[in-house]
C-alpha cells in the first residue's frame, strides 16, 4: 500500500501518536501560492505552516498598501465647479453628495470673538473649515469612484451652522460622478485610472484569499 506524501516537498503524510504531519487546508494552500507566485497542489505541516504565516503577513501587507493606493488615486480625482469643461466627453452616472459636521469648540469660540473685536481673521476657525471641507471633498471623491467614476462636475459647496448654541458647522458638497471617455484631456489621471482598475481588482483577489483567515 503506498504512502500518501506531501505534493510539494514528498514527506510522508502521517497522523499518529508518534508524529504527525498532515496536509494543509485549501485555502492555507492558496495564501501560500498567492503569496509566493507558486502553483503547488498541496503544502504540508513540515514545509508549509512557517510558509502559511510569512505568506499571510506578506498578502496583508500587500492589502494594506492596495488600500492606500487606492486612497491616494482617489485624491487626485478631479473636481470642477463647472458642468461642461472644454474638451471633456464623458457620461453622466449620477448626483454624488457628501457631508461633513464639525465643533467650533470653546476655544475657537474664545478665539473668534476676539478676532471678530479687533477686525481679524480667525485662524482657528479658517483652519477648521479648511479641514472640513477637505474631509466632504474627500468623501464626494469616494461616492463618485463606488459609482465607477474618474471626475466629478457641477461642484457646489453650501456651509450651515447647527445646534441651539450653534455651535456646529456643516458643510454639504454635491456634484455629478462622471466618466470622462477621453481621458487625456485631464493629464496626468488618464494613468491613474487605469492603475486604480488594477489595483481594486487585485485587492478584492487579496481579499478572498485572507477571508477565512481573518482572525489567524
Amino acid at each position: 500500500m503506498s504512502q500518501d506524501i506531501c505534493p510539494n516537498c514528498n514527506s510522508p503524510i502521517k497522523n499518529n501518536v508518534f508524529s504527525t504531519n498532515k496536509k494543509l487546508l485549501s485555502t492555507a494552500v492558496d495564501v501560500i501560492n498567492a503569496a509566493n507566485g507558486t502553483k503547488s497542489s498541496g503544502y504540508c505541516n513540515k514545509c508549509g505552516d512557517e510558509l502559511f504565516h510569512t505568506s499571510l503577513s506578506k498578502l496583508r501587507s500587500d492589502i494594506r498598501k492596495l488600500r492606500h493606493h487606492l486612497a491616494n488615486s482617489e485624491q487626485s480625482m478631479p473636481i470642477v465647479t463647472i458642468h461642461n469643461p472644454l474638451g471633456w466627453e464623458y457620461e453622466v452616472l449620477g448626483l454624488v453628495t457628501a457631508q461633513s459636521v464639525t465643533g467650533t469648540g470653546i476655544f475657537s469660540e474664545v478665539s473668534m470673538s476676539v478676532s471678530d473685536l479687533l477686525g481679524k481673521e480667525s485662524e482657528s476657525m479658517s483652519s477648521k473649515m479648511k479641514d472640513a471641507e477637505n474631509i466632504c471633498l474627500a468623501r464626494l471623491r469616494h461616492e463618485a469612484t463606488v459609482m465607477g467614476g474618474n471626475a466629478v462636475v457641477g461642484l457646489s459647496l453650501t456651509y450651515a451652522e447647527m445646534g441651539s448654541l450653534r455651535g456646529m458647522i456643516m458643510i454639504c458638497c454635491t456634484g455629478t460622478a462622471v466618466i470622462v471617455k477621453n481621458a487625456a484631456h485631464i493629464g496626468y489621471y488618464k494613468q491613474a485610472t487605469s492603475d486604480s482598475e488594477t489595483a481594486a481588482k487585485k485587492l478584492e483577489q487579496l481579499l478572498l484569499i485572507c477571508e477565512p483567515h481573518e482572525l489567524d
